[in-house]
C-alpha cells in the first residue's frame, strides 16, 4: 500500500509584491483642510472625486473603537467657501 504524502512536492507559492499605493494630489484648498482638520481635530479627512470634473466630496471622519464615522460631509465641493462650513457645525464645537 502506497503512503500518503504529508506535504506537497511542489514549493510554496510566491506572494506578487502589491504595487505601490500613490498619494492623490488635491487642489490646494483641500489638501490646506486636510492639513488643518488633521493637525487640530483627533477627525480624519476622506475625499473622494466621482466624476472628471472639478468636484469632491469631502467628509470629516471620527473613529469610534475600530471604526471611522461619518461626522460631517460637503458634496460637490469646488471651492474653500463649502469648506469653511465645517469650522461652525454642531460636530466641530462638540468635539
Amino acid at each position: 500500500m502506497a503512503k500518503i504524502r504529508k506535504t506537497s512536492k511542489y514549493g510554496k507559492r510566491k506572494i506578487k509584491p502589491l504595487p505601490p499605493v500613490v498619494k492623490p494630489v488635491y487642489p490646494e484648498y483641500i489638501q490646506n483642510f486636510i492639513n488643518k482638520v488633521e493637525s487640530t481635530t483627533p477627525y480624519v479627512v476622506k475625499v473622494d472625486q466621482y466624476t472628471e470634473t472639478n468636484s469632491y466630496h469631502v467628509g470629516v471622519l471620527k473613529k469610534i473603537d475600530k471604526v471611522h464615522r461619518c461626522v460631517w460631509m460637503a458634496s460637490f465641493v469646488d471651492e474653500p467657501k463649502w469648506l469653511e462650513v465645517f469650522w461652525t457645525s454642531e460636530s466641530f464645537k462638540n468635539s
